[in-house]
């Protein structure tokens, strides 16, 4: 205020299209030595003459904002510098240093960029015997790698061809092509090249010649090796929004203001999500839910402040997961009254399902890349750690980990048969000769008794809840019954191991959780409300100085979870959604680095695809909560609605009925996995063609957004086949502001082509038409003054003012003698 006081400065309104990432800062350069060459070269800025061996260094900086090409080379959800550029690279050492020609080259090590803001420092250094060798560090605080080595040698002299973006473009396409690089399917990277040269042809383009060149498959324990994890690890922002317009309105919307939780024991937190579970059920129902949103309205939900509160934003987002467009979830302060209404701003936000105030400050958020840290896991080596769900799952997977790789002597296994649990006993036999000393207790941890009897006399230093079930059921099935009995495995057992090992010296209390709490999921509102509760346990334990971390992880494979249970047509559409499932060696790398000292206490580690979340941004498909990951268009495409209304116009009622069965038959064939509509025949029952209850919500939350109508949650049950979808389309659906006489204007149109073709010299020809023309008109005039005017040549009456459009086609026709 005192700089701006007195100086005419006055607050502006921000743009309100989604923030776009560009640098307006100069990158720092390195600093040119005495004697260095400035160079024209899109990563490379100078060139320095080693005096003594004849040699030269190359130098230059680049980041994703001054090169943004490259975060088309997507690995694992992070960039990945692709072989090609170090080929360029040494091709363009060698043409300055009078050899033009690269005999070989080879890659050994990937350069990894896991941050936007990354900015890569390259050094290129080629000696006097033509050896050449490519290093690079991030921001000037890593190490340097060397990337690449290779032998430059002497090339027929030939000219120099300029790299402007487009030619360098071209020569980088070219090597690609040669490498045989892959732009689908699993990453590759191209690692080695013999004899490549660049020649300029006739007109001036550059000719790129390869003799031969090898790739090779890129894993993500490579990756991960150069990223420590973070390309796989996220927590959440929450950050300022964009402001909306002062016009916008706010829409229609019904505020629900969630009660204080009386009882603050797992039996208090279950009972309060019952009761929201009750309002949310009724909403659904509600007519008003046609045109209105719900406000869910929570007070220190997502601070960890209010535990109880923490469950309903998992349940809410799940239904908004199901019913999209419907909720809005609103967090207030903790101190707020329970009355307390949001402001009338934070409604006026647009995209934006979830927002916390906080000292009257709106937020909303955004998923982010954890911060790099350095230093391993600590379990306590020398203690006991207690696996709650350890003798099977992740949980028995976690226990060999431990064991194998972090030298823990002593295991506490829980599970509700102990021993007699299927493959304990091969558990327990494999877990010592590892070295580790293994109890197996048949317990129920949601038994706050149980879990006091276990607990007692022992010094435990690390306690692993991953105990957990799956019960997903749509919204509209969800009973309270099947709500507890998630919850009590997470919830109940989680709290009773906060409350109970309170004078225990740990050094790790981890919570695993999963994904669907902090993104919701459709199918799984008692799942997200059970794994939302331990987020927030994780954020009440880290403010009151306790060890606490909540691994919300994404799906797994080949640990009996649920992502084994489901079917490669679920998979499919699982990796539709841009998340891939985790192998175990996937997981259990970021498990170590998830719990590096010093990480968020609530973490996701998920493999986001994010080539397939761009796909989703450049249609407007993708939640707002990945905004800070892929970058939104500026420009979105049209909404589907706007272009199925122009696909629809000036078709015949018979057309529109094929357009709709097809796209109904498009997306289910999609759902299904199918590479086409032919799999999906028009008249058979889409559930006997596989698709699943889940499938079913995908399907109608897409038809919803295509058609702009509200379809039921019953579609596929009260109209059970395509063909019978496609009838409610055509029955409900009419485009907006559809021009009546589009198909009468579209006949038209196939009449004046046929004019057009009509031979200019046949005199007879075009005074018969020009008759009837002048006829139709006529007649066209009468019917619109109600007038029945003399039949036609063949006595056929004139069409009447109410005549239909297939009357008005028969007439024309008739009068122009196509009929």
């Amino acid at each position: 205020a005192a700089v701006f006081a007195g100086r005419g400065a006055r607050r502006v309104e921000l743009p309100t299209y989604p923030f776009q990432r560009t640098r307006y800062w100069l990158i720092e350069q390195p600093t040119a030595l005495p004697g260095a060459d400035a160079v024209d070269h899109p990563l490379l800025t100078s060139m320095v003459e080693l005096p003594e061996d004849g040699g030269a260094v190359f130098t230059g900086r680049f980041s994703l904002d001054s090169h943004p090409w490259l975060t088309d080379h997507d690995a694992f959800g992070v960039v990945v510098v692709p072989g090609q550029v170090f080929l360029e690279l040494a091709l363009f050492a060698a043409e300055r240093t009078g050899r033009g020609r690269v005999e070989e080259l080879g890659l050994h090590a990937p350069l990894v960029m896991a941050d936007p803001e990354d900015v890569v420092t390259l050094r290129v250094l080629v000696d006097e015997e033509g050896a050449v060798s490519v290093h690079a560090r991030c921001d000037g605080r890593t190490a340097w790698v060397k990337h690449a080595t290779g032998v430059l040698a002497a090339e027929a002299d030939g000219p120099s061809w300029v790299r402007d973006e487009a030619t360098y473009a071209t020569v980088l396409d070219a090597a690609a092509e040669a490498a045989g690089v892959r732009t689908d399917g699993e990453p590759t990277l191209a690692h080695a090249w013999r004899g490549a040269s660049v020649r300029v042809d006739e007109e001036g383009h550059p000719v790129l010649s390869v003799e031969s060149a090898e790739t090779r498959a890129l894993s993500t324990e490579e990756v991960r090796a150069h990223t420590g994890g973070r390309e796989s690890l996220f927590h959440v922002e929450w950050i300022a929004p964009p402001v909306p317009p002062a016009d916008s309105e706010a829409g229609t919307h019904v505020v629900y203001a969630c009660p204080p939780v009386e009882d603050t024991t797992p039996e208090g937190f279950r009972a309060l999500t019952r009761q929201v579970l009750s309002v949310v059920q009724k909403w659904l129902i509600d007519e008003r839910s046609e045109s209105a949103r719900l406000v869910v309205v929570t007070r220190g939900a997502t601070d960890g402040t209010d535990l109880g509160h923490a469950a309903v934003w998992g349940l809410v987002r799940a239904a908004e997961g199901e019913y999209p467009g419907r909720f809005v979830l609103v967090d207030l302060d903790a101190e707020a009254d329970p009355g307390a209404e949001p402001p009338a701003e934070a409604l006026r936000l647009p995209g934006e399902p979830e927002m916390a105030v906080r000292d009257g400050e709106i937020r909303v958020p955004r998923l982010a890349r954890v911060p790099a840290l350095d230093g391993g896991p600590s379990w306590g080596p020398d203690g006991t750690v207690l696996i709650t769900g350890g003798t099977s799952g992740l949980g028995a997977l976690t226990a060999r980990h431990l064991a194998g790789e972090h030298g823990v002597k002593s295991l506490l296994l829980t599970s509700r048969r102990g021993m007699d649990a299927p493959g304990a006993a091969e558990l327990v036999s494999e877990l010592a000769e590892l070295g580790a000393s293994v109890e197996v207790a048949a317990c129920d941890v949601a038994d706050r008794d149980a879990v006091a009897a276990l607990v007692a006399g022992r010094q435990l230093t690390g306690v692993v809840h991953s105990a957990g079930i799956v019960d997903d059921v749509l919204l509209g099935a969800l009973t309270p019954e099947r709500l507890d009995a998630v919850m009590r495995p997470k919830v109940d057992a989680a709290w009773h191991l906060h409350d109970l090992t309170r004078d225990h010296d740990l050094s790790a209390f981890v919570l695993f959780s999963s994904v669907a709490g902090t993104l919701g999921g459709a199918g799984q509102g008692n799942y997200a409300a059970a794994n939302a509760w331990l987020d927030a346990l994780a954020r009440y334990r880290a403010a009151r100085g306790l060890p606490a971390l909540c691994l919300g992880w994404g799906p797994w494979t080949q640990v009996g979870g649920m992502a084994d249970r489901l079917d490669e047509a679920e998979l499919q559409r699982l990796r539709r959604t841009g998340m891939p499932p985790l192998s175990p060696v996937e997981g259990l790398a970021l498990l170590d680095a998830a719990t590096v000292p010093g990480r968020p206490p609530a973490t996701l580690p998920v493999r986001f695809d994010l080539a397939v979340m761009r796909a989703q941004a450049e249609t407007g498909a993708l939640p707002a909560l990945f905004g800070g990951l892929v970058r939104a268009p500026a420009r979105r495409a049209p909404s589907g609605r706007a272009s199925l209304e122009r696909r629809l116009n000036g078709l015949s009622g018979a057309e529109r009925e094929q357009l709709l069965v097809d796209l109904v038959r498009g997306h289910v064939a999609r759902i299904l996995g199918h590479h086409g509509v032919d799999a999906v025949p028009p008249d058979r029952a889409v559930n006997e063609l596989g698709l699943t209850s889940l499938g079913a919500v995908e399907l109608r939350n897409a038809l919803n957004a295509e058609t702009g109508l509200s379809l039921p949650p019953t579609l596929v049950f009260d109209y059970p086949t395509p063909l019978a979808v496609a009838g409610l389309l055509h029955e409900n659906y009419q485009p907006v502001d559809a021009d009546p006489a589009a198909p009468l204007l579209a006949e038209l149109s196939r009449v004046e082509a046929a004019l057009t073709a009509l031979a200019a010299d046949d005199d007879a020809a075009h005074a018969k038409v020009t008759a009837r023309l002048e006829a139709l008109s006529r007649r066209a005039r009468d019917a619109r003054s109600g007038v029945v005017a003399d039949g036609g040549p063949d006595g056929a009456p004139a069409p009447a003012a109410d005549a239909s459009d297939d009357e008005l086609f028969e007439a024309l026709n008739k009068e122009l003698g196509l009929s």
